[in-house]
């Protein structure tokens, strides 16, 4: 993707998923693979790499702008914000002129969400990827191995999303799909621990109660 919080977020996810993965009989196989995997992708397209991360410190100053303005927005706009893809149309009004004719808007899904929904639609963003999460962690419990690290899988997937939402706006339609896919698979994991897990059943009694 040419983008660098993908590349650290992936990073993240890989040493999360191979620590979690340690414990289980032939995870040294599978790291080792991802591990040549990563390489080779590395030395192909090292000099992409090192272009990106040896970029100065212009993007950083611009990125720090688009930040102050979607605050300056959120104040502006602090209950219901600005509407619903309408933060590009009104961005003019609130960053300096060399950055609207870049068309960049502020790189933070969360301030993006919060400037155009105002403070109820953030609130109700951050409890859907917290019952995801929920979901996705209630489902790691489960007694079936592929299940358990399946749920695991995306548990993590989520995660480094979240974690790439505080650096890129990720808010095109494909960025959307994946989020839903996971939330559907979240969903999906855990009506079938329900009905088929002994553990899980008893773990949902709890929950329930």
């Amino acid at each position: 993707t040419q983008t660098r919080g993908a590349w650290v977020s992936f990073g993240a996810g890989m040493f999360f998923f191979l620590l979690l993965s340690g414990r289980r009989r032939g995870a040294w196989k599978f790291a080792l693979g991802s591990i040549v995997v990563i390489g080779i992708f590395v030395i192909l397209f090292k000099d992409v790499i090192v272009e990106r991360f040896s970029q100065g410190t212009d993007t950083l100053v611009y990125r720090m702008h688009l930040i102050r303005s979607a605050f300056q927005m959120i104040q502006t706009h602090p209950f219901f914000g600005v509407g619903t893809n309408a933060y590009a149309l009104v961005m003019k009004d609130y960053v300096p002129f060399f950055l609207t004719q870049e068309r960049w808007i502020v790189h933070n899904r969360y301030l993006l969400v919060w400037a155009e929904t105002g403070i109820i639609g953030i609130v109700f963003f951050l409890l859907f990827l917290g019952t995801t999460f929920r979901s996705l962690w209630f489902s790691t419990k489960s007694d079936d191995n592929f299940v358990s690290m399946f749920a695991w899988g995306t548990f993590i997937g989520l995660l480094i999303f979240s974690m790439q939402m505080m650096v890129e706006s990720l808010d095109g339609r494909i960025s959307d799909a994946h989020v839903w896919l996971i939330a559907g698979l979240a969903v999906g994991m855990k009506q079938w621990v329900l009905e088929h897990n002994v553990g899980g059943k008893e773990s949902a009694v709890g929950e329930i109660k």
